[in-house]
């Protein structure tokens, strides 16, 4: 399957997993901070329409009238905050609701932006969210990112079922701890909780986590791939 992606659409693309050059033909990403990925060789930069999400800070991202049109893929990245909810100092609700939008909102809203551009290929394609195993094992510390990462969970089942005997796959990929800046913040505090660097769990390097992934997509069939 990965052979035959001739290119691969990130939507968010600046940091983390989706920072991983893909292996594909082409890969072209959309984000607000393009010039920090665009120095990367082998990535083209897409200028993005934003429009704000009523009631909400977040911003979605809309680029149909520019989507390159073989083999689309689309991937996105996530917000991670701490709480402790008998602790309210801990968090805000400002935070909260930003981790909702940017984890939630953005893409379901996305689907709705994109579906109709990718039902017109009349080609195989797929449609690709990244939620997490913290949607299937949560871990107290992040009571929003679980429940954010379970919501696109559901809404991905039901999508694929919406979809079903189109030219529209839908995958999940469910990321493990993968070593990235999403965790930056605390992650020295969370080690200390896990009682040291030699008792913490070790993060996945991304470079392991893409070459996992990408061999995932040569089994046909696949639905959600969790490494």
């Amino acid at each position: 399957m990965a052979a035959n992606i001739n290119t691969i659409l990130i939507l968010g693309a600046t940091s983390g997993i989706a920072k991983a050059k893909p292996s594909w033909q082409q890969a072209v990403v959309s984000n607000a901070r393009c010039p920090e990925i665009g120095a990367q060789k082998g990535l083209e930069n897409l200028p993005n329409q934003r429009r704000e999400c009523p009631g909400h800070r977040t911003q979605a991202t809309e680029t149909r009238p520019e989507l390159p049109k073989p083999g689309q893929r689309l991937r996105r990245i996530s917000k991670m905050e701490l709480g402790v909810f008998s602790d309210p100092s801990s968090t805000s609700t400002n935070a909260v609701v930003s981790e909702i939008a940017t984890n939630l909102i953005v893409p379901i809203a996305i689907a709705r932006a994109i579906m109709s551009h990718l039902l017109s290929l009349k080609k195989p394609t797929a449609f690709i969210t990244v939620t997490s195993v913290l949607a299937f094992i949560p871990l107290s510390l992040y009571p929003m990112y679980n429940s954010t990462k379970a919501g696109p969970h559901t809404f991905n089942v039901v999508l694929r079922t919406q979809l079903a005997g189109t030219n529209i796959n839908v995958i999940e990929l469910a990321p493990p701890y993968v070593n990235t800046g999403l965790d930056g913040r605390f992650r020295e505090m969370i080690i200390e909780i896990q009682d040291g660097p030699g008792k913490a769990h070790p993060p996945m390097p991304p470079k392991d986590y893409k070459d996992s992934t990408t061999a995932a997509f040569e089994k046909a069939g696949q639905k959600e791939i969790a490494v």
